[in-house]
């Protein structure tokens, strides 16, 4: 698991930047799409969101997640790691 847990930590760092934009750029077409509904709809209307709202508000939900997923996972395999005393090149003392 230490291995996978490197290997993601290596690969997040390097997509992070690029995930957060796509995150943002599906937050601006969610949140532009509504406003633009919002301001077409007549005065009394039922308020019916569009359907790209709704797939880009989920992807940039999944995408968050996803990223604070492996954070979390990250972490716990580092917390593994320095309790079994597996660090390379430092000194670990272990209870």
């Amino acid at each position: 698991m230490a291995d996978f847990a490197h290997f993601v930590d290596r690969t997040l760092h390097g997509a992070e930047p690029y995930l957060i934009a796509v995150a943002v750029i599906l937050w601006a077409i969610a949140f532009g799409t509504a406003a633009t509904a919002t301001w077409r709809r007549p005065l009394g209307a039922q308020p019916q969101p569009p359907r790209i709202f709704f797939r880009a508000a989920t992807g940039f939900l999944v995408i968050v997640l996803s990223i604070c997923a492996a954070g979390l996972f990250i972490s716990h395999a580092a917390l593994d790691e320095l309790r079994a005393g597996r660090v390379i090149g430092r000194t670990v003392l272990t209870a």
